[in-house]
């Protein structure tokens, strides 16, 4: 998407003052409650006056990805999901389908590309490093942000070199607790102070959505009323020496932290050890950085974790001590 101020230069083309683009952009924020930004309400406006705010030749990194986004997303498979099939039945009607996925990076960061039903199939037809263009995407955001391929879309090969950002031991990705802010996509390497029990959600068994109440039926906004499952979630805390976080983790970061099984997490006893096992480890998480509006603090969203190496240690004692 196009900055702000270059909306309000489109905006104000149209006879509009800054005063009474300002005005609108207010009216917006209330009326939308707050759950906008600024620029996400200058958006709309553009929108609702039929200007023209996107460039759908752009080329667009990974960490540019919004879900107003439209453009040509280049980068390079670090990993190919496979495929698998699905089948829900809502009010009585039986739906079946195919469900593909991989993740592509750039020099900016890595996401998820999915691929539903008859797109589905063509994620078999590519390997980890190629390079691949994709065209007439959407971007889906929950916690995460996805790729999604329309029917339309266009996936192909492409002949460039992509340097893709490595989040789990990237060093330009390096930042310490005390420096994150909202926003910020980091690597964080510290010592696990503190574990909390794990809890669980219902998500949808086709694209991993939380399951939300509709009346007595639990629904996925996008697939409807569909067979489900408890995924977990843990926090933990990370101190680095300049200052603490609370870390979240989902689903496979979890069972690889614990090096337990979803089944598992219900005994206690494995539990309680595989807890101590992790207090006082030294670990590298990379993620994203978020502001926990309730508590007025800023959290980190996990997407890796892996416990730390001894060079990795060294290099960063070095580091701080420069």
């Amino acid at each position: 998407m196009i900055s702000g101020i270059e909306l309000v230069r489109r905006i104000k083309e149209t006879g509009l003052s800054e005063e009474e683009i300002e005005k609108k952009v207010s009216e917006k924020l209330d009326a939308l409650s707050g759950l906008i930004s600024r620029d996400g309400a200058l958006c709309i406006i553009a929108n609702e006056m039929k200007i023209k705010i996107y460039d759908p030749n752009r080329r667009i990194k990974v960490n540019e990805l919004t879900a107003e986004c439209s453009g040509e997303l280049v980068g390079k498979i670090v990993r190919v999901g496979g495929v698998r099939e699905f089948r829900t039945e809502s009010e009585g009607k039986v739906n079946e389908g195919k469900v593909g996925s991989f993740d592509i990076g750039d020099e900016t960061g890595i996401i998820r590309v999915v691929a539903w039903r008859n797109r589905a199939d063509e994620v078999a037809n590519f390997k980890e490093g190629d390079v691949v263009r994709i065209n007439n995407f959407y971007v889906k955001e929950r916690n995460w942000r996805e790729v999604h391929l329309r029917d339309s879309s266009i996936l192909e090969r492409c002949n460039e070199t992509i340097d893709v950002l490595d989040i789990q031991r990237g060093s330009s990705a390096r930042a310490t607790i005390a420096e994150l802010a909202d926003g910020d996509r980091a690597n964080l390497l510290g010592v696990v102070v503190h574990l909390f029990e794990p809890r669980f959600f219902e998500v949808c068994n086709i694209c991993g959505s939380k399951i939300g109440i509709d009346g007595d039926k639990r629904t996925c906004r996008e697939h409807g009323a569909v067979g489900t499952k408890m995924v977990p979630l843990i926090n933990l805390f990370l101190d680095d020496g300049t200052g603490n976080i609370r870390i979240v983790c989902f689903r496979e970061l979890v069972e690889k932290l614990l090096g337990l099984s979803a089944e598992e997490f219900s005994n206690i006893e494995r539990f309680l050890s595989a807890k101590e096992d992790v207090l006082g480890k030294q670990l590298i998480v990379g993620g994203r950085a978020v502001m926990n509006k309730m508590f007025n603090r800023v959290e980190f969203i996990a997407n890796e974790i892996s416990e730390a190496k001894p060079e990795e240690l060294i290099g960063e004692l070095e580091k701080r001590g420069d």
